[in-house]
């Protein structure tokens, strides 16, 4: 959904990583407030070479010796009933199957990512999240819309993430390898997604003694256990000033507008 950043950002807050996060977004987010602030990378998506050129001088004025979490978003977009239309009109035109609850990635600028920052990072963390309240075949984005985060109207009871790491050593270099590679984690998402909307939560190899228990509480739990870290949701507006609700007001409205437009 929209947010799926946010969160992330409260996740990195809990790693004590969040002043090291830098999202690749939308060149059309460029007037949001913080946006050039934060020098995220901002992309055209019809411009390939604005957009390889973007990403590398971008990664290259990045510290190597400062940490980074750079977060990327292959699929470029949000679920939503047209953007399950155009996944599965790519996925027939290139022989491709279809999933069932994510969209197609988009490799290339992952591959441009990763290939510049081998030899200054280690591992790639993949992040799978689902969001409590929304059953099997539902659409997200229609149950939890932006504009309902900030007025505190609709938003998940519980957030989600089955992360995994793997070490950029081991990912392909050579791009139609790593094209093959990254659709194959894309296969196994869809089943996290599918397992998530069946069973509430999402499959876990943690056991008890992993996260402090005794080993025989794990024996009632041979699917695995989560780890539970109960956070406090709040609207936007509770953080708020009268004069900091002033100098965002305008912002919000246009955001708000634009977003009508898109999807209304």
């Amino acid at each position: 959904i929209y947010s799926d950043w946010m969160y992330l950002w409260c996740f990195s807050y809990l790693a004590e990583k969040h002043r090291a996060l830098k999202i690749i977004l939308r060149g059309d987010l460029t007037w949001i407030p913080g946006m050039r602030f934060f020098d995220f990378i901002l992309l055209k998506r019809n411009d390939f070479e604005h957009d390889k050129r973007a990403i590398e001088q971008n990664l290259d004025r990045t510290n190597k010796d400062e940490p980074l979490w750079l977060v990327v978003f292959p699929e470029g977009t949000v679920v939503s009933k047209g953007t399950r239309k155009r996944s599965q009109a790519f996925a027939e035109k290139a022989g491709l199957a279809d999933h069932r609850h994510v969209l197609l990635p988009r490799t290339s600028g992952l591959f441009i990512c990763i290939n510049k920052l081998r030899g200054s990072v280690e591992y790639i963390y993949d992040a799978t999240v689902g969001y409590s309240g929304i059953h099997y075949g539902e659409i997200p984005q229609e149950l939890y819309p932006l504009p309902g985060l900030y007025l505190n109207q609709a938003q998940p009871k519980e957030i989600n993430m089955h992360l995994r790491r793997f070490a950029i050593k081991d990912i392909p270099e050579t791009e139609p390898e790593f094209v093959e590679w990254v659709r194959a984690r894309w296969i196994e998402k869809d089943e996290l997604m599918d397992e998530f909307y069946k069973t509430g939560k999402f499959p876990s190899q943690l056991t008890h003694e992993d996260i402090g228990g005794s080993s025989s509480e794990d024996a009632d739990n041979k699917g695995g256990v989560s780890l539970r870290i109960p956070l406090k949701s709040r609207s936007m507006l509770d953080y708020l000033s009268p004069s900091a609700m002033c100098v965002i007001a305008l912002p919000v409205f246009a955001f708000a507008a634009y977003y009508a437009l898109h999807h209304f």
